[in-house]
C-alpha cells in the first residue's frame, strides 16, 4: 500500500497510438485508471489550489505516414486517428492534447525513433504503449511488438507497458498491479518515483531486479 502525505508535482503521460486495440486499451488505461484529474480531490480544490492539487496532462502521439498508408484500414489511418483522439481528449480541457508528426523519408529516422522525438518535444515523463501493434498480439504472450521492444531497451526516459487492460470498476478489489525494473540507475529511479506518484493507496507493486552471476 502506497501513503501519499501531500500530493505530488503532475506528470506528463505520452500516450502512442497507431490504431491497434492495444493502443487504445492504452489510452484507456491512462485516461481512467492512471493520471490525476479534478475527480481525484476534493470538490473544487483542483481548481482554488492547482499548486496543492495538480492535475496530470495526457498527450496523444502517432507518426504519420500519408504516403504508404493506402493499405491500412480507415481506422488506422492518420486522419482518422487524429480526429478520433482528438475528441477524446477535448474532455480534459487544457491538461489534454494530441501531437502528431508527418514520416520524412529523407531524415533518414525510423518510426520508432520519430515516437522518441515527438514525445521528448512534448516534454512527455514517461511513455504509454499497449504490448503489440496493428499486426496484434504474438503466439507467445510474453513477447511484445517491435515497437515496444524497441522502446524499452532504448528508452530515454520511462515506458509502461499495458499487458492486460482491466479497469479498476471491473476488478473485485479495485486495484490495479504494477511491476517495475529497478537496477539502481538515475532512470530506474525516476521511473520508480513516477510509479509511486501515479499508484492509488490500494494498489500493489512488485519491483523487479536481476542480479547477474559473474562467477558463470
Amino acid at each position: 500500500m502506497v501513503e501519499q502525505t501531500q500530493p505530488q508535482k503532475p506528470t506528463t503521460f505520452f500516450v502512442a497510438v497507431d490504431g491497434s486495440d492495444a493502443s487504445d486499451d492504452a489510452f484507456s488505461y491512462c485516461r481512467k485508471d492512471i493520471m490525476k484529474t479534478k475527480r481525484d480531490y476534493p470538490e473544487g480544490q483542483a481548481f482554488l489550489h492547482p499548486e496543492l492539487y495538480p492535475c496530470d496532462d495526457l498527450v496523444v502521439g502517432t507518426i504519420a505516414n500519408h504516403k504508404k498508408e493506402s493499405y491500412l484500414p480507415y481506422n488506422m489511418k492518420a486522419d482518422y486517428l487524429q480526429e478520433r483522439y482528438e475528441a477524446k481528449v477535448v474532455e480534459i480541457g487544457k491538461h489534454g492534447r494530441f501531437a502528431s508528426r508527418e514520416f520524412n523519408e529523407e531524415e533518414k529516422k525510423t518510426t520508432k525513433e520519430l515516437i522518441w522525438e515527438l514525445a521528448e518535444f512534448e516534454k512527455s515523463d514517461i511513455i504509454v504503449v499497449g504490448n503489440h501493434g496493428r499486426k496484434g498480439p504474438r503466439k507467445d504472450e510474453t513477447v511484445c511488438g517491435t515497437l515496444v521492444q524497441y522502446l524499452a531497451l532504448n528508452n530515454k526516459f520511462p515506458v509502461l507497458i499495458v499487458k492486460d487492460y482491466r479497469p479498476r470498476t471491473v476488478k473485485p478489489d479495485g486495484c490495479l498491479r504494477w511491476g517495475i525494473c529497478y537496477d539502481g540507475s538515475a532512470k530506474s529511479k525516476k521511473a520508480f518515483g513516477i510509479v509511486l506518484n501515479t499508484m492509488k493507496q490500494c494498489d500493489k507493486l512488485a519491483v523487479i531486479h536481476v542480479k547477474e552471476d559473474k562467477k558463470g
